[in-house]
């Protein structure tokens, strides 16, 4: 399971997140360092947003064949694959054992009535395209004032502020797409900011 006692070795390109963000919020950085705890990286705002592939088979989940919803690799995936939700009580969301290039595919429940609070994921460099793609599987979400129900989906780019609320009666399910990439490799860390 995902713990705050983690230690994450950073690549190059995860780095520049690191060091873009101790300088924005007057953070020392080390240039040399390279492994952060993940309690270190919230504390400055950075939270867990996928697991690299690596992580996956260093974690021996097989990446080589069929994988459903149904296999006992997609429960332990629940457990053991947790990203961080910063904007929102209670949810539960972790990283389906699958790879898909350049997206992870995460699933998340949010307990009835929640409202993610307004932020923003930062736009890449190099005009790379990144952003989340939402299907409602269960429950609704009400976005920019429509509500989508179960098969509804939407796509939010990094860089566009957004908020929800979740079915106010039952718990929502949503499975998303995120793409989070830089220049040089799939970023596993983001600093998303809140909005107004």
């Amino acid at each position: 399971m995902n713990n705050a006692s983690e230690i994450i070795k950073l690549e190059e390109h995860e780095l520049e997140i690191v060091k873009d963000v101790a300088n924005r919020r007057a953070f020392a950085f080390d240039a040399r360092k390279k492994e952060y705890s993940m309690v270190e990286l919230r504390v400055m705002g950075i939270y867990r947003e996928s697991y690299s592939i690596e992580e996956l088979r260093e974690r021996k989940f097989d990446l080589s064949g069929v994988v459903t919803s149904f296999d006992g690799v997609s429960k332990r995936a629940e457990k053991e694959l947790t990203i961080d939700a910063p904007f929102a009580e209670g949810i539960r969301k972790w990283q389906l054992p699958i790879d898909v290039m350049g997206f992870r595919i995460i699933s998340t429940v949010f307990p009835p009535n929640t409202t993610v609070l307004p932020h923003v994921h930062s736009e890449l460099k190099s005009g790379i395209k990144s952003g989340g793609f939402r299907i409602v599987v269960k429950g609704s979400i009400t976005f920019e004032g429509k509500k989508y129900s179960p098969g509804d989906w939407f796509f939010i780019p990094n860089g566009v502020p957004y908020t929800f609320t979740t079915d106010p009666e039952i718990e929502t399910t949503e499975n998303y797409w995120y793409g989070h990439n830089a220049a040089k490799g799939h970023s596993r860390i983001s600093s998303p900011i809140p909005s107004n």
